[in-house]
């Protein structure tokens, strides 16, 4: 695989693609040879993800590549990322990793290194191998600073209020406890006996909830529209996520971002969510 990314690196087009002239065979490894990582990595984002590079991301390549790690690697990982399709299976390597999942049923095992993993951009996720506590973690509450999440429980005797909630300052993530199924119908049922819709401003909630096998359930309510590297933009949280004013959180509100099997909804810390 690593000739055929060579192959692709030094081929005419992607030459082109990268800013460069076309030429001769040594004359296009002489070009990639002379761009600078950041150069190189600026058009592998532009051209393989269709987006301008992160900086957590940017930096975490440009050590790769400081590292001694080959272009031609560079652009299969690229190449094989979720955010180039879905139904993938990822595995986390020994180091720090950024991860960046979007795209619906992706497979993500963990447990190697200590990861960053940014799941609001995908859907119906499937975490394996996470251990709360051990220094990653799983971005599901619209923030990657812990600080600013508060972990809440919520009960049918004893409900979380939209309305009393500071959604400009704070993100919350609600355990409404155990459900019958994973379905968004379900969820929302058991979302209503814990929580109490504000119909505020800006009211957002990430929801986890416990499946009958202990795994948890990770629900988002709200739009993710223009999410990047684990952030939505303001402009897409300006309104309640209560889209139909019914006071109550529907299934088609929801989103169910991951499954984390094997991990239980109390065992979260706000920095694991973050």
């Amino acid at each position: 695989m690593q000739g055929i990314a060579q192959g692709f690196l030094t081929s005419n087009e992607f030459v082109s693609a990268m800013g460069g002239t076309p030429s001769t065979y040594a004359g296009n490894a002489a070009y990639l040879a002379s761009l600078s990582p950041s150069a190189f990595l600026t058009a592998l984002y532009e051209n393989v993800l269709g987006r301008a590079p992160d900086a957590p991301g940017q930096a975490y390549w440009e050590g790769q590549l400081a590292g001694g790690e080959s272009k031609a690697n560079v652009l299969i990982s690229f190449a094989t990322s979720t955010e180039n399709g879905s139904g993938n299976t990822i595995y986390d390597g020994a180091g720090s990793d950024i991860l960046v999942i979007n795209g619906s049923g992706n497979n993500l095992i963990m447990g190697k290194g200590t990861d960053r993993v940014y799941l609001l951009g995908g859907s119906n996720t499937l975490v394996s191998g996470f251990t709360p506590s051990k220094g990653s973690g799983l971005d599901v509450a619209n923030t990657t600073n812990a600080p600013s999440i508060q972990v809440l429980t919520g009960s049918s005797t004893n409900p979380v209020n939209g309305a009393d909630l500071h959604f400009g300052s704070t993100n919350y993530v609600i355990n409404v406890g155990t459900v019958a199924a994973a379905d968004a119908a379900t969820a929302a049922t058991a979302i209503n006996k814990a929580y109490t819709v504000g119909d505020t401003a800006g009211e957002h909630v990430t929801f986890l909830a416990q499946d009958a096998s202990g795994d948890t359930l990770v629900w988002f309510w709200g739009s993710t529209a223009g999410v990047s590297n684990g952030v939505i933009p303001a402009g897409s949280l300006t309104n309640t996520a209560d889209v139909s004013h019914s006071h109550a959180v529907t299934a088609a509100e929801l989103t169910l971002i991951a499954t984390v099997v094997g991990v239980t909804p109390s065992s979260f810390s706000a920095a694991d969510l973050a």
